[in-house]
C-alpha cells in the first residue's frame, strides 16, 4: 500500500506544450536502499562497515533538488524539490520499505540528459521553513539546522560500535552549499510514446560509507566538519550514479 501512494504521490506531468509532443513515456526512478547489494533489513540488524567497526541503521534520508531532462533545444524542469525517507520518516513512523519509485510522465523523445541535485540548490537553501507551504518537503522544521543557516540535506542514522564493544549513536548529517551534489545521466535516454522506463538508482551504504572514518567522527554537527560531510556526500554521488 505504502509502495502504491509514493508512485502516486509522485506522478508528475511536465508543464508542456502537448500540441508539439502528442505522446508521453512513463519514466520510474527506482530508489533502492541497500547494503553491499542487498537490501537493508532494518535497524535490528549489524552491518560490517570494516574489520573493526559495524553500524546499525535506524534512518536514512535525503532531498533531492531541481529535476531536469535535456534535449538539444532545451531543458524541461521536471519537480523543484522532493524528501525522501528510508527506515523512519520526518514524524518518526517506520519505514519498511527499501524501494520507492519516482514516477515521472515526461514528453516522449530523444534526450542529452538527466540530471536532477542531491540536498537544496544555493537559492533554495537560502530560505528558511517558515518561508514554505505547511507540509510541504522544504517546510519541515526537523530538516533545518538554524546553526548551519542551511538544511540538512543528507542523514544517516544508527549506533556504531567496535566488535564485542558497547554500541554509542551515530549522526552523520550533511548540508551547507558546499556540500551539494549534482547527479546527471547521459545513456539510455531515448524515449518512445506509451512505454514505461525505469532507472535504477541504488543508495548502498556500503559504497557511501567506504571511505568514511566512522569512529574518529560518528556525529557531525558542525560546519566545520565540512572535509567529513564532503566525504559522505562524494559517497552518495558514487553510490547512486554507478
Amino acid at each position: 500500500m505504502r509502495i502504491l501512494f509514493l508512485l502516486l504521490m509522485f506522478t508528475i506531468v511536465m508543464g508542456c506544450n502537448k500540441e508539439d509532443n502528442k505522446t508521453t513515456t512513463k519514466l520510474d526512478l527506482v530508489l533502492e536502499l541497500r547494503y553491499d547489494g542487498s537490501p537493508v533489513s532494518g535497524p535490528q540488524r549489524w552491518y560490517a562497515i570494516n574489520d573493526s567497526v559495524e553500524m546499525q541503521f535506524s534512518k536514512v534520508s535525503f532531498y533531492l533538488s531541481d529535476f531536469k531532462l535535456q534535449n538539444e533545444s532545451e531543458s524541461l524542469d521536471m519537480v523543484d524539490v522532493l524528501h525522501v525517507s528510508f527506515l523512519q520518516n520526518t514524524s518518526g513512523d517506520v519505514v519498511r520499505e527499501t524501494e520507492q519509485t519516482l514516477r515521472f510522465e515526461v514528453p516522449s523523445g530523444d534526450y542529452s540528459s538527466l540530471s536532477f541535485g542531491l540536498g537544496l540548490t544555493a537559492a533554495q537553501n537560502a530560505t528558511l521553513p517558515a518561508n514554505h507551504e505547511a507540509g510541504s518537503a522544504m517546510s519541515l522544521t526537523s530538516e533545518y539546522w538554524p546553526a548551519w543557516q542551511s538544511y540538512i540535506f543528507t542523514k544517516i542514522e544508527g549506533n556504531f560500535k567496535l566488535h564485542d564493544s558497547s554500541p554509542g549513536a551515530s549522526t552523520l548529517h550533511t548540508g551547507g552549499n558546499d556540500t551539494y551534489r549534482i547527479l546527471e545521466w547521459n545513456d539510455g535516454l531515448s524515449f518512445r510514446g506509451g512505454e514505461v522506463r525505469e532507472i535504477i538508482i541504488p543508495i548502498d551504504l556500503k559504497e557511501i560509507l567506504k571511505d568514511y572514518p566512522l569512529t574518529e567522527a560518528p556525529r557531525l554537527h558542525q560546519l566545520e566538519q565540512l572535509p567529513y560531510m564532503n566525504t559522505i556526500a562524494d559517497g552518495f554521488l558514487e553510490s547512486m550514479v554507478n
